[in-house]
């Protein structure tokens, strides 16, 4: 997602906190500089195309976003070749790594930027808290794109209520659905 808006003339700020997102996207610079090739998702045959990428517009930052500036814990998926880590333990394991966090409104001050089109948020449960301090703060993506990871590992049964009053919220501060 990053590498082809970036290709399509997009800034992107890409966060991460997550050692091997780090590593990941350090390949995926080499590779754009002329290193090896990077594939996708380790695949044997399925490769980044990287023509047309532009470093220029692309930046890394390894914070996690969260709804305050702290230090948070990002715990370990079950399955160890997984790479996504969660705030709110959302698979219920028992290794984390800490990480300093920040929230949108703290990494757009800092990086200098007043308006975002896309806001790609996929947070491993992390989404409820995110995106309420989002609209708290005014700074509204024109596109959001969210993953609510839950459906997947439901925290409990009120699962379906977060995801609806989130919605609302959302719905209140004027976004437009275009696909649920």
């Amino acid at each position: 997602f990053d590498v082809e808006l970036n290709k399509r003339g997009f800034n992107v700020l890409t966060v991460d906190p997550t050692p091997r997102a780090k590593a990941h996207v350090a390949r995926v610079l080499d590779a754009a500089r002329g290193g090896p090739p990077v594939e996708i998702d380790n695949s044997p045959t399925d490769f980044y195309d990287l023509a047309g990428f532009d470093e220029t517009r692309f930046k890394f930052i390894d914070v996690g976003i969260w709804s305050e500036d702290t230090s948070m814990r990002f715990f370990a998926p079950q399955n160890a070749k997984h790479v996504s880590h969660s705030i709110v333990n959302l698979q219920r394991t028992n290794d984390w790594f800490d990480a300093k966090c920040e929230t949108l409104q703290s990494i757009g001050n800092s990086h200098k930027i007043d308006q975002i089109d896309i806001l790609k948020l996929d947070v491993e449960g992390a989404e409820y808290a995110v995106l309420e301090n989002l609209v708290q703060s005014g700074l509204l993506p024109r596109f959001l794109c969210v993953e609510f990871d839950e459906i997947r590992n439901p925290i409990d049964s009120a699962l379906m209520e977060r995801i609806l009053a989130t919605l609302d919220l959302l719905k209140k501060s004027g976004y437009k659905f275009q696909y649920v």
